[in-house]
């Protein structure tokens, strides 16, 4: 589980998330609001679509976590007064559970910010190489969920799900991804240069 630092951190520092009271006065809890974007990068090879995965992840306190996951990033929550968003909620303001949120960045730049910030594909990179497939695209949410981070906090999840094709898979130009072969690659957090 993650500790409250984290959580007034995602919320207030990386502002990934809001927090919300639910409910009438004094009967509910809180909750957890997190909009975000899952990626997919499809590349054909040899005949056969294969999907970029992420294998391992390095944590904030160290640890290191084995999983098979798409490139993903929270979409960040746009300087809004918290009295502002919790009035909507008591009122069931359908706005939060919205495919378009105006309190959040829009979900295409988040696409383009995670490719840079997780893989360090730069925006020139990804209008070269990558095409968005507009049968690849899916909006849902998930609301009430019980968060394995934060044990005993409800949780709204906001998803958009777009698919990005390789549009030459061949290219010199994508062999920072790991193609045309498919093997694996390392990318590092700061300023990654491809040139």
């Amino acid at each position: 589980a993650k500790s409250v630092e984290h959580l007034f951190w995602e919320t207030y520092q990386q502002r990934g998330c809001i927090i919300t009271g639910t409910g009438a006065e004094g009967t509910g809890g809180l909750k957890r609001i997190t909009r975000l974007v899952k990626i997919r990068i499809v590349a054909e090879i040899f005949g056969v679509d294969h999907c970029l995965f992420s294998r391992m992840q390095f944590m904030h306190d160290g640890q290191t976590v084995e999983r098979k996951q798409v490139p993903l990033r929270k979409l960040v929550w746009l300087k809004a007064s918290e009295d502002e968003i919790s009035a909507k909620m008591k009122v069931g303001c359908d706005e939060f559970y919205a495919e378009s949120c105006q309190y959040t960045e829009n979900w295409r730049m988040g696409c383009r910010k995670a490719l840079e910030e997780r893989l360090g594909l730069t925006m020139a990179w990804q209008t070269v190489h990558l095409a968005e497939d507009p049968d690849g695209y899916r909006y849902s949410t998930e609301d009430n969920v019980k968060s394995d981070g934060y044990p005993g906090l409800n949780t709204l999840y906001c998803i958009h799900e777009v698919t990005f094709r390789v549009r030459d898979p061949e290219n010199a130009g994508v062999q920072v991804v790991g193609l045309p072969e498919g093997q694996e690659f390392a990318t590092a957090e700061g300023d990654l240069n491809f040139n």
